[in-house]
């Protein structure tokens, strides 16, 4: 509270890392983990100059756009490969006026609170990484709506701690409504989930006929729609 406004950050992200995700996936999907082993990677992350092993992350076809500002384009800038690196990826430092609490984007809820408080910051409203929404470039939805499951049973657990600051949304999947209806249904009362982020694959208008009972859904739980772009992975939008 900072002169009797309440403050809420609606951009922070908590990952986790594949490893992590894993330990919350349902006994029935784990024989199809190793099918996403083609698009795992290691993700390499830079503070204050040195580098460090940040976790794998699933990475399904990210375009590295290689053509440096002012060189004439080549063949492959455009390229995209499974587990391949994702534009950004060694090309960015993170800035920070002091330590943050370690792991505070995989397990470490308690150090999240430490930082919030630290900073004035009364609710996080928290987005996963982009690999939610790059796996809306996997061919067999229920590959997705695996993960997008286990991060969900992940998230109860993390924000168990407590649900009334930490907030965040579920991944559902235009591909399947039927899917996305019943899962918005499972959690849609927790105190966690604020908002649904509806997960479209590429050339899936948010306007189809289609999702007319997600947004069905939505409005019987009173859940907002959200979204957050990213422009180096799937869905690439026009």
């Amino acid at each position: 509270m900072y002169k009797g406004y309440k403050i809420i950050d609606m951009d922070t992200h908590v990952g986790p890392a594949t490893e992590v995700l894993e330990k919350y996936v349902e006994p029935s999907f784990r024989t199809r983990l190793s099918e996403l082993e083609r698009y795992k990677r290691v993700r390499i992350q830079e503070v204050d100059g040195v580098k460090t092993k940040k976790g794998t992350v699933i990475t399904v076809a990210p375009i590295t756009y290689d053509r440096f500002p002012g060189t004439a384009p080549k063949a492959d800038d455009l390229k995209s490969e499974a587990g391949g690196r994702g534009a950004i990826e060694g090309r960015t430092q993170a800035q920070r006026r002091g330590p943050i609490r370690p792991g505070v984007d995989q397990e470490n809820s308690q150090g999240r609170l430490e930082d919030m408080d630290l900073e004035g910051r009364d609710i996080d409203f928290m987005f996963p990484s982009d690999w939610a929404a790059t796996i809306t470039a996997l061919e067999d939805v229920t590959l997705a709506e695996g993960l997008w499951r286990a991060y969900h049973r992940y998230l109860c657990e993390y924000t168990a701690i407590a649900p009334d600051r930490l907030k965040a949304c579920l991944q559902v999947p235009g591909a399947d409504p039927k899917w996305a209806v019943s899962e918005i249904k499972m959690w849609g009362k927790e105190k966690w989930v604020a908002a649904v982020w509806v997960q479209l694959k590429e050339g899936l208008p948010v306007d189809h006929p289609d999702l007319e009972p997600i947004w069905a859904t939505m409005n019987e739980l009173d859940l907002p729609l959200v979204h957050h772009s990213f422009f180096y992975e799937p869905p690439y939008f026009p």
